[in-house]
């Protein structure tokens, strides 16, 4: 399969889920106040009687599979199937709601099946099949992002996915737009964020070529890969890449300038790190399977360090 019909499956399940996300909301809104009104007498504090939505949208899910049960078995109309099953029933109590609840259960069913068939489409791509499949805690729909928007052909070197990822790091500066420095005299360096645009060129609806400022990552990438990946990979266990997790958080611990840095900080920075290596180590192969050049990576081919796992 291609990473056309990859990125336009990925894109049509993140419709359908957005969506449901925002239909869901609603029905939560819709129940909510009914379940709120059956808790007053039970509690007054506020923080008690909070509600989930994904729990009282359940609720809701499971009678309205009540209602269908029992409206095929006895096949009456709804509004009978409500009045028969009235005292059974908490949240759904006229032909509106089952309705709205209704359209709720098609749009799940929907995004279930947009799913599989991302899932079929993905594993049949050499890319996970090959690579990405043997990394714990990186599924298909991970893995689905990863080739949808990775480009090995645009990128001649592994820095470029880690860029586009948002993994690299800017120079911090000063209000007037200086490099800001440490005591040292060292220019200081942080992530990449939104707040971090340059310029480049675009061109505009009459067809000129012309700069404005942006973004120079995919932010929905990054959030997928640093907000899920990384925490599904360390808790998988993957052998390669949580060891060099492990193994960069403890350096940070014992490197005098990162020891001010909270224990939130360290983690996101070794999270951030691990998952540069894994780009770097998709890159490559990716590369080497499209039969494209391979270069060694600037640390090593530039700053004359070693591959990781053999810093001795």
């Amino acid at each position: 399969m291609t990473k056309e019909e990859i990125r336009n499956c990925l894109s049509t399940l993140y419709d359908a889920q957005e969506l449901r996300i925002a239909t869901g909301n609603r029905l939560f809104q819709i129940f909510s106040k009914k379940s709120e009104d059956d808790d007053t007498e039970e509690s007054e504090d506020k923080s008690e009687t909070e509600l989930d939505a994904s729990k009282i949208n359940k609720e809701v899910l499971e009678e309205y599979e009540k209602i269908i049960e029992y409206k095929q078995e006895k096949k009456k109309t709804v509004k009978t199937c409500l009045n028969a099953l009235k005292e059974e029933l908490k949240f759904i109590d006229s032909e509106e709601k089952f309705e709205q609840t209704k359209a709720y259960a098609f749009l799940l069913e929907s995004e279930k099946t947009y799913n599989k068939l991302l899932q079929k489409t993905v594993e049949q791509h050499p890319v996970y099949s090959e690579f990405l499949s043997e990394i714990k805690g990186c599924g298909p729909l991970m893995a689905a992002n990863l080739i949808a928007y990775l480009d090995p052909y645009k990128a001649r070197h592994a820095s470029a996915f880690q860029k586009y990822a948002g993994l690299d790091v800017v120079i911090s500066k000063t209000k007037d737009g200086e490099p800001l420095l440490d005591e040292e005299g060292n220019i200081l360096t942080h992530g990449r964020s939104r707040s971090d645009t340059e310029d480049y060129e675009y061109i505009n609806k009459a067809g000129e070529t012309a700069m404005k400022k942006g973004l120079t990552y995919n932010p929905i990438l990054k959030s997928k890969l640093i907000g899920v990946l990384a925490p599904c990979i360390i808790k998988a266990k993957d052998p390669k890449y949580s060891k060099i997790y492990y193994d960069y958080k403890l350096r940070l611990q014992q490197m005098s300038k990162h020891q001010n840095k909270s224990k939130a900080h360290q983690n996101n920075m070794a999270l951030r790190y691990m998952i540069k290596w894994l780009l770097a180590d998709l890159w490559t192969y990716w590369r080497n399977k499209e039969n494209l050049p391979v270069s060694e990576s600037y640390a090593i081919s530039k700053l004359g360090m070693n591959p990781h796992g053999f810093n001795y």
